[in-house]
C-alpha cells in the first residue's frame, strides 16, 4: 500500500476549467480555480489494486505577488507561516518550514521566461496570486494542524527580517472539507488501517445478513406461539416482576428514566440526578470511583487516548453574525450560537455592539448559565467586556493568562495599575477602580468596584487571577491549582453572587475549559463519590466549543481530580497549600 497526493476539483458546468500543472515532486496543481471547489486528497492504493481518495483542508492565501515574484520569497513565505502556526500553538507543537506544503505552485525551476509555451508563467503574470497550503506531520497531511492555522495572525510576531511578507498577505482563508465528502471518522482513519477495513466491511455485510435472517426466524416463531396461547394471554390479570429477572447489563438507566419522564410529568427532571451531557446516551463515559481513578490516571496512554474520544462539536463560520471578525482573538475560535452571550442592544449603534465572544457553560446539576467562557478581551473590546460583566451580574472573574507571554499578547490590561489603589480607568460607561489587591504564591486576588456611570450604581466585583499557569504545558502543582478553586467558592460566597462566573484565558478554550472540568468534577466527586470526567469534558464542549485544547491538559484535569478526592476521602483537604 502506498500513498500519493493528488488533487480534485468539483466544478459547476458553467465554469471555465483550470489549468492543470505537475511539479519535480509529482505533486499536481489547479491555477487560479474560479467557483470551484478544489480540495488537496491523499490518495490510497490498497493491496487489490483499488484506491481510496481522501479529501483534506486547506488554507488559502491571496498574496500580493506574481507567481514569478512569489518564487523569489517561497523559502521566506514559508518560514513566515510556521512561525505564525508555531506561535499560535503556544509552542506545544513546533513546525517547521518543510511542514508548510504548497501545493499548487510548480517548481520555480520550470518557470523560466525564455520558455514560450509556459502556460503557467503567461497566466500569472497578474496580481494577485492565490496560494494554496496545507500543513504537514511526520510526511503526512495533518487537517487537525492545518484547520487551526491562525486565519487572522495580527497579533502574532515575526522576526524583522520577515516583516516585509506580512503586508504582502491580503487575505487568510481555511477551505474546510464539505461534509458530504467523508465523515470526520473517515477522514482520520489511519493509513495502515485502510485495507484492513475492507476486508471487515465484508465480514459485517456477511454477520448482518446471518443476523437479520436468524432475528426474522425468531419473531415468527413468537408470532406463531403468542397466537396460539393468546385465550390464555389475555385472561390473566398483569403481575408485577422482579427486576431480578433480568440481566442489568441488558437495563438502560436513560431509556428508563425517559419512560418514566413520559408517564408522569410531574416528575424530577432526569438532569438533577444526572452529570453534564447525561442527556446524550452516546457522549463518552467513564464513571469513576477513587479507586477506580487512581488505577486509570496511572495509564497515561489510555488517558490520552481517552481523550482523543471526546467529539470537538467546533461551530461553523457561517453561524456568526456578520462583521464581527475584528471582535475575534483568534479567527479560529468562535462561540457555539446556542449559547452564545448576547449584550444588550445600545440606541443608535449597529448590531455588531450585541456581539461578544463569550458562552454560557452549563454548572454543577446541569444549572444553566452558572458560567461564562470567554476569550480574553482585545484592546477594542475591554467595555463590551465589563459591559457583560455588568449585565450578568457577575460578581467573580477567574483569569488564567499573563498580558503577554513569551513576547505575544495574550490579553488586553482591562484593570486598573496595580502600583496605586483607588485608581480607576474608564471604559465606556463604566468606571473601574481597584480598591486591594492581595498577592499570594500561586494567584493575585483583588477587589475591583465597577461603577455604571449611566445609572450611578456600584458594584463589587472579585478578580481572581492564577499566575502559577506556565507559558506553555500546564502547572506542576495540582494542591495549589485545587487551592485556588476552592477560595473562588468561597469568594463567590461571601458576596453572595447570583451571576454566572466569569472565566478568561487567552482564547477561552484551553485553560478556561481545564478550570471548568475540574471544578465540575470536584463537585461531582464530593456529592456522588464518583466522577464521569470524559463526559464533563464533552457536556463543557458542547457550550463551549474547542474546550481543553490538550492532551496534557485533559491529564491535568485527572490528576488534580484524584489528588483533590485523595484529600476529601482522608480528610485532609486543609493540608492543602
Amino acid at each position: 500500500m502506498k500513498t500519493t497526493t493528488t488533487i480534485i476539483t468539483t466544478e459547476r458546468p458553467t465554469e471555465p476549467t483550470p489549468t492543470t500543472v505537475s511539479s519535480t515532486d509529482g505533486v499536481i496543481g489547479i491555477i487560479h480555480p474560479t467557483e470551484s471547489i478544489l480540495y488537496p486528497t491523499t490518495t490510497l492504493i490498497l493491496s487489490n489494486g483499488s484506491s481510496i481518495e481522501r479529501p483534506v483542508p486547506y488554507i488559502r492565501a491571496v498574496v500580493e505577488y506574481s507567481a514569478l515574484e512569489f518564487c523569489d520569497h517561497k523559502i521566506n513565505f514559508r518560514s513566515m507561516l510556521s512561525q505564525w502556526i508555531t506561535q499560535h500553538l503556544q509552542e506545544e507543537i513546533a513546525v517547521s518550514p518543510n511542514e508548510i506544503v504548497f501545493f499548487n505552485m510548480p517548481d520555480c525551476i520550470s518557470m523560466n521566461l525564455k520558455e514560450p509555451n509556459n502556460d503557467f508563467v503567461t497566466s500569472e503574470l497578474v496580481q494577485p496570486t492565490n496560494v494554496f497550503f496545507y500543513v504537514t506531520k511526520q510526511g503526512k497531511i495533518d487537517p487537525s494542524l492545518t484547520e487551526k492555522f491562525p486565519i487572522n495572525p495580527r497579533e502574532l510576531e515575526l522576526p524583522q527580517e520577515l516583516n516585509y511578507l506580512r503586508e504582502k498577505v491580503t487575505q487568510l482563508e481555511l477551505i474546510p472539507v464539505e461534509e458530504n465528502y467523508w465523515s470526520e471518522a473517515d477522514l482520520y482513519l489511519p493509513l495502515e488501517e485502510a485495507a484492513i477495513g475492507t476486508s471487515i466491511i465484508v465480514i459485517i455485510v456477511i454477520v448482518s445478513l446471518v443476523g437479520v435472517t436468524i432475528i426474522l426466524g425468531l419473531v415468527f416463531f413468537m408470532i406463531v406461539k403468542r397466537r396460539s396461547s393468546s385465550n390464555d394471554y389475555y385472561g390473566r390479570r398483569c403481575t408485577p416482576v422482579s427486576m431480578d429477572a433480568y440481566s442489568m447489563d441488558s437495563v438502560s438507566v436513560y431509556q428508563s428514566f425517559r419512560r418514566k419522564s413520559k408517564r408522569n410529568k410531574s416528575s424530577r427532571s432526569v438532569k438533577s440526578y444526572l452529570n453534564q451531557a447525561f442527556d446524550d446516551p452516546n457522549g463518552p463515559t467513564r464513571p469513576l470511583n477513587f479507586a477506580k481513578l487512581t488505577h486509570f490516571i496511572s495509564d497515561i496512554d489510555g488517558v490520552h487516548e481517552e481523550f482523543l474520544t471526546i467529539p470537538v462539536n467546533m461551530p461553523k463560520y457561517d453561524e456568526m453574525p456578520a462583521g464581527v471578525e475584528d471582535k475575534n482573538r483568534y479567527a479560529n475560535v468562535i462561540p457555539v450560537p446556542e449559547t452564545r452571550v448576547t449584550l444588550k442592544a445600545i440606541k443608535d449603534s449597529n448590531i455588531n455592539a450585541e456581539y461578544i465572544n463569550a458562552n454560557y457553560v452549563r454548572g454543577p446539576r446541569n444549572e444553566s448559565k452558572y458560567y461564562i467562557a470567554t476569550q480574553a478581551p482585545l484592546d477594542e473590546t475591554v467595555q463590551d467586556f465589563w459591559r457583560m460583566v455588568w449585565e450578568q451580574e457577575s460578581r467573580v472573574i477567574v483569569m488564567i493568562t499573563d498580558f503577554v507571554e513569551k513576547g505575544i499578547d495574550k490579553c488586553a490590561d482591562y484593570l486598573p495599575p496595580s502600583e496605586t489603589l483607588d485608581c480607576h480607568r474608564l471604559y465606556g460607561d463604566f468606571q473601574v477602580t481597584l480598591k486591594s489587591r492581595d498577592m499570594r504564591e500561586n494567584y493575585v486576588a483583588s477587589s475591583v468596584q465597577l461603577k455604571n456611570l449611566e445609572n450611578n450604581l456600584v458594584r463589587e466585583i472579585a478578580h481572581m487571577w492564577y499566575t502559577g499557569w506556565p507559558a506553555a504545558g500546564v502547572p506542576n502543582e495540582e494542591g495549589a491549582f485545587i487551592y485556588f478553586i476552592l477560595e473562588i467558592r468561597r469568594t463567590r460566597k461571601k458576596l453572595r453572587a447570583k451571576g454566572p462566573i466569569v472565566v478568561h484565558c487567552s482564547p477561552g478554550t484551553g485553560r478556561t475549559g481545564t478550570f471548568l472540568a475540574n471544578d465540575l468534577c470536584m463537585r461531582q466527586f464530593e456529592e456522588q463519590r464518583t466522577v464521569d470526567i470524559p463526559r464533563t469534558v464533552y457536556a463543557i464542549r458542547r457550550d463551549r466549543a474547542g474546550a481543553v485544547q490538550t492532551k496534557e491538559q485533559y491529564a491535568f484535569i485527572y490528576r488534580t481530580v484524584n489528588l483533590f478526592a485523595s484529600k476529601l476521602t482522608t480528610g485532609n483537604l486543609d493540608s492543602l497549600p
